[in-house]
Parts: structure tokens; sequence; C-alpha cells
């Protein structure tokens, strides 16, 4: 089978997944009235906690963008199923 380069041939096996983002609005503008120590500590506490709440449901990180994270969760449950 003779594959383009630009196609993405992928196995018959398919998974479900929940793919989020989540962005910190204005940190930019923000951080920049920070000193580094100040601004380091405020993208520090959001993507820890951040880790911590997407841990705790099961979220696995795909890639930090510094306000940002990049988050998978593999195993999908219905809302009320989930202990909240």
């Amino acid at each position: 089978m003779d594959i383009p380069d630009y196609l993405v041939a992928f196995s018959g096996h398919t998974k479900s997944y929940c793919i989020g983002l989540v962005d910190m609005i204005s940190s930019t503008k923000i951080s920049s009235k920070l000193s580094l120590t100040k601004s380091s500590k405020y993208y520090e506490i959001f993507l820890n906690t951040m880790a911590r709440i997407l841990n705790r449901f099961g979220g696995m990180i795909i890639k930090n963008g510094g306000d940002s994270l990049l988050f998978y969760f593999q195993n999908l449950l219905k809302a009320e199923d989930m202990d909240l």
C-alpha cells in the first residue's frame, strides 16, 4: 500500500478520549506587572493546582504551554458515576 507523505495512517483499533485545554486569560498582561519571582510563583500555583485536579480525576497532561495545559482523559465516565 503506497501512503502519501501527508496522510496519517492509524490502526484498526479505536479508543474514546476526552481532550481538554485550560488556559489562563490575560496571564501575559498580569505577569508583566510582576517581578520574576512572583511571576514564576503565579504560574507555578496555576500549573500545580491544575495538575492535582487532573490527577484526582484520572487526567493525563500532554503538554504544558506555560500558561495552559493540554490534557486528556482516557476512561470516560458519566458525571453521575463520578465521586465529586
